[in-house]
């Protein structure tokens, strides 16, 4: 049974519940940003490249917008590349 505002709060007037979620998902995402533009500079001085040698930005923004929990899903982001996780001279096929 749906209860009725009272007649004095329109719409408008109700508190909005999406928007304290959305900050959360906001700072996760400019969190989750933060850690891979530091992981990616700390990879190609590394590997003395520049950093979008290691990862373009738009494979980091896919990264990003996928969120992918494994190194499966991982390996799904279209552009990634296994040789983005594996420090110079290290075998690739451990991953």
């Amino acid at each position: 049974m749906l209860i009725p505002s009272p007649p004095c709060c329109s719409r408008s007037q109700q508190p909005r519940l999406a928007a304290p979620a959305q900050a959360v998902a906001r700072k996760e995402k400019d969190s989750l940003d933060a850690a891979l533009r530091a992981w990616r500079q700390a990879r190609a001085r590394q590997a003395l490249k520049q950093p979008s040698a290691v990862l373009s930005e738009a494979v980091l923004t896919a990264v990003i917008a996928s969120r992918p929990l494994t190194f499966q899903q991982l390996l799904q982001v279209r552009g990634w590349r296994r040789e983005c996780v594996c420090a110079p001279g290290q075998d690739q096929q451990q991953f």
